[in-house]
C-alpha cells in the first residue's frame, strides 16, 4: 500500500483529505477533552475541593 501511494494524483489527494479529516477529528477530541477538564476543574473549585 505504501509503495504505490503516490502513483497517481487522485490517490494522493484522497489520502490528503483522509489525513486532514483524521487530524480534525483528533483536534476535536483534544478540544472536547480540554473543555471536559476545565468543567471538572471548575466543579472541583465550586465544591471546595471535596471531590478530587
Amino acid at each position: 500500500m505504501l509503495q504505490n501511494k503516490y502513483k497517481n494524483v487522485t490517490h494522493c489527494i484522497f489520502d490528503m483529505d483522509g489525513l486532514l479529516l483524521i487530524m480534525s477529528k483528533i483536534t476535536m477530541a483534544i478540544v472536547n477533552k480540554y473543555e471536559e477538564y476545565i468543567l471538572n476543574t471548575q466543579c472541583i473549585y465550586m465544591s471546595g475541593f471535596y471531590y478530587q
